[in-house]
């Protein structure tokens, strides 16, 4: 039993529709994971570009203007005149000064706003080895901005020189005090000296206190002579402010290619994640990984119209065969290419009865197992479709069969003469409908009445072709599975579950049934071919 086993598997993969790869295809999974997702990544980057570009439109515009002050040195000490200019003036503690309240109560701009207000519109920067401090005010008015700039760079020159003149007044007027008081001193010194009275250990002391008075008051003197010359000049005002011809804010091509970059990376973490967690099936290569075994035949969706002519359309009814009403379209290629690769399983294994299941509802099943049965009977073989799906049967609807009475009859009471016989539909096809719903169809599909209604159409038929209800809905196919030489899966491409088709691989198996291959229904990866089919169309 298990060499029979090891044979099935060989013959199976020798039809296999396509090499498996191997190795290492990173780069690869990452396109597929994009081209899967190309959807919700465009959307999403899409909308950050959209969010980012309403922001934008709905900021107020905003104007800049700058002014250029030149900063120089100014000092009080007049002890130090070789002091170098770099070492005095401090351009991070000028650049503070600028923004700060004094300076900003200090304006002249016409406002009532609040020196802290107004601050909030300036930013003051120093250019790298420079002197120069670069005052910049911002509104929504361009000649305020104009104004706010000269204003303030004027305020710092202004207030600059007020500090300064109050520090060099009170520094003057401490140096008087002293000199005063030390000149009142000499004065005392001088008189003891000339008086008569006063004795020579007197005089003698009064001269060296002169002596040391004068000391002093010298370098006081060149001290106040310094202040007489000290230049209050805190500063030049290069460059005024310009009136700004366009704003500096939003820039909304920024913003919009801000919103658009960011937008592009949460579509692709999303579509990322969306991908990992998704347990949709992920194309033929996921679904022949999933089942072991090749997918046959991939389908194209149908549309919903069919052309009647150059100009004529109309709707598509969903109970029509694709192999009958568009034979030359590549959904009926498809079918015939499962077609081809079954035929070809059924020599080598010998194969007369093909299950045709799904795992879940409305995956295709059905419209499969009698667009196959289309298929095969072109070809002259003699080909019965049975619809077994006692539930929910829908194969008649695709022949216009009544389906009063069918398999459910034979089952049931072995009916006879009309009651309960396949229909003949087209040459070399028939088909065997559902007939009314049963009270058990899962013991009607395990009974021995199937077996020897299975046994008897063998010996009539070339091929049968049992259309079964889902796998995992109701327990019908996994009754019938071992009583069909083979099995063929049906997958929708769109919604087929991964999950569940390794499931229903599983519990087939379990009950004996042979899965010999899949068809991925609905999928786009068949649409490739649809050029050739229309260019043959026109030749």
């Amino acid at each position: 039993m298990p060499g029979a086993r090891r044979n099935w598997t060989k013959a199976v993969d020798a039809v296999r529709a396509e090499p498996t790869p191997s190795g290492s295809v990173e780069l690869r999974d990452y396109l597929v994971v994009l081209r899967r997702q190309l959807v919700l990544i465009v959307a999403v980057t899409l909308l950050g570009a959209g969010v980012a570009a309403a922001w934008s439109l709905g900021r107020a515009t905003v104007y800049e203007s700058t002014a250029s002050v030149l900063a120089r040195a100014i000092t009080t000490d007049a002890f130090d005149p070789g002091q170098r200019i770099d070492q005095q003036l401090n351009m991070f503690n000028q650049r503070q000064l600028a923004q700060s309240e004094p300076v900003a109560a200090a304006r002249s701009l016409r406002t009532t706003a609040t020196p802290a207000q107004l601050l909030e519109h300036v930013e003051v920067d120093v250019p790298a080895n420079s002197q120069i401090l670069r005052v910049r005010y911002r509104d929504t008015v361009p000649e305020t901005a104009r104004r706010g700039a000269d204003a303030f760079a004027k305020a710092y020159l202004a207030f600059r020189e007020a500090d300064a003149r109050a520090q060099a007044k009170a520094s003057q007027t401490s140096l008087l005090k002293d000199v005063a008081r030390l000149n009142r001193q000499v004065a005392a010194a001088e008189k003891v000296i000339r008086s008569s009275r006063a004795t020579s250990s007197d005089r003698q002391a009064a001269q060296a206190r002169l002596t040391s008075l004068n000391d002093r008051l010298q370098p006081l003197n060149v001290q106040l002579n310094g202040f007489l010359s000290l230049d209050f000049t805190p500063g030049t005002l290069i460059a005024a402010a310009a009136l700004p011809s366009r704003p500096a804010s939003p820039n909304r091509r920024l913003d919009t290619g801000v919103g658009l970059l960011v937008g592009l990376f949460l579509g692709l973490v999303l579509g990322f994640v969306r991908d990992r967690t998704d347990d949709r099936l992920r194309g033929r290569e996921d679904l022949a990984g999933r089942l072991d075994r090749p997918v046959l035949a991939t389908v194209p969706p149908l549309s919903g119209w069919v052309r009647q002519g150059r100009l004529r359309w109309r709707r598509r009814h969903r109970d029509r065969l694709v192999t009958l009403e568009q034979p030359d379209g590549p959904a009926a290629e498809s079918y015939r290419t499962l077609r081809t690769r079954m035929a070809r399983l059924a020599g080598q294994l010998d194969v007369n009865s093909v299950m045709v299941v799904s795992a879940g509802a409305g995956e295709g099943k059905s419209t499969t197992a009698a667009n196959l049965a289309v298929a095969l009977a072109e070809t002259g073989k003699d080909v019965l479709l049975v619809s077994a799906d006692l539930r929910r049967p829908r194969v008649h609807r695709f022949f216009g069969l009544d389906n009063t009475s069918g398999l459910s009859d034979l089952l049931t009471d072995g009916a006879t003469g009309d009651n309960g016989q396949p229909w003949s539909v087209a040459p070399h096809l028939w088909v065997l409908p559902s007939g009314p719903p049963p009270d058990r169809p899962s013991a009607l599909m395990d009974s021995d009445a199937m077996r020897r209604l299975l046994k008897e159409q063998r010996d009539q038929f070339d091929f049968l072709v049992l259309d079964c209800p889902p796998a995992l809905v109701v327990a019908d196919a996994l009754a019938l599975a071992p009583l069909a030489d083979a099995v063929l899966v049906v997958a929708d491409a769109r919604a087929g579950d991964r999950e569940a088709v390794s499931r229903m691989k599983e519990e087939l198996e379990q009950v004996g049934g042979r899965i010999v291959g899949a068809v991925l229904n609905r999928s786009r990866q068949a649409g490739r071919s649809a050029y050739y089919y229309a260019e043959a169309r026109t030749d």
